[in-house]
């Protein structure tokens, strides 16, 4: 992916250049970034807020939607990985997005270093075939 396709992907609504963590958001299914826009005044000073905005939403509306959570896990693992810097991280997902955040870990964790915490919201943790039960995403530093 060239870093103008990465572009499309990423939603800053404040520039924070002195910020020590960041917050990566990624939407449920029907949402898009401006439904976490408030988000924003309620995060301290030291966290950059990016969104991750899907095809098909909003300005992207005229593109086609990914498919399936693999390759949306794919896509936006390349995404985070030509974002400058290695700083610490936070991975937030609610519904679809829990999903996806589940998957980019699972299959591409050992590409997303900077990733420090995963944190979940309405959707049960990911169940795979022959796995045995649930898979363990412990991130470990």
């Amino acid at each position: 992916m060239q870093t103008i396709e990465a572009k499309k992907w990423i939603r800053k609504f404040k520039d924070n250049p002195n910020s020590t963590v960041r917050l990566v958001v990624l939407p449920h299914a029907g949402g898009n970034a401006n439904f976490y826009k408030d988000l924003i005044q309620y995060l301290s000073p030291d966290i950059e807020c990016i969104i991750i905005q899907y095809p098909g939403r909003q300005e992207r509306l005229i593109e086609d939607m990914v498919d399936n959570i693999d390759d949306y896990a794919d896509k936006v693992t390349n995404v985070l990985n030509l974002i400058d810097g290695e700083k610490p991280t936070i991975l937030f997902g609610h519904s679809m997005g829990a999903l996806i955040a589940y998957n980019m870990l699972y299959r591409n964790g050992h590409k997303l270093t900077s990733i420090e915490k995963l944190v979940v919201s309405c959707h049960t943790p990911p169940i795979r075939k022959g796995s045995g039960g649930t898979i363990n995403l412990m991130i470990t530093q």
